[in-house]
């Protein structure tokens, strides 16, 4: 496991490659929260975020899944996708209230690895300041 079919990258590391390459999303859920004030840290997390989603728009496409806004009472389709619906309370009513209104991708696009085997693995380049 780790790498995809003959020692190329896997495309979940290539995703995560890019989140932190335009986002610095890897930085942002690896910080210690500890000596930080919530606004220092929801200053710190609003610029994150904003790229995060940007990327995840550019990759995927991303859209709501449902047409209905949470809180607005809907009709469960007969043998409704347990993949895209998750019902919770009384699973054999008919109706229900949207409490999340789901993700749906669009497309893919990542970028392909055109690295070597060696480096398959990494996620972030270490970075050094020459001369220091």
């Amino acid at each position: 496991s780790g790498t995809g079919a003959g020692g190329g990258r896997n495309d979940a590391l290539t995703r995560l490659m890019v989140l932190q390459r335009d986002a610095r999303f890897l930085d942002l859920v690896n910080e210690s929260l500890d000596g930080y004030t919530d606004a220092q840290i929801g200053s710190a997390a609003r610029p994150a975020l904003q790229e995060t989603r940007k990327t995840l728009q550019r990759l995927f496409g991303l859209e709501k899944a449902s047409a209905h806004p949470e809180g607005e009472s809907i009709e469960i389709p007969l043998h409704a996708s347990p993949i895209r619906y998750r019902v919770t309370g009384n699973a054999s009513a008919h109706r229900g209230r949207v409490t999340h209104e789901g993700w749906l991708a669009t497309k893919v696009d990542l970028p392909k690895w055109t690295g070597n085997r060696d480096d398959a693995m990494v996620l972030a380049p270490i970075e050094v300041e020459a001369g220091s």
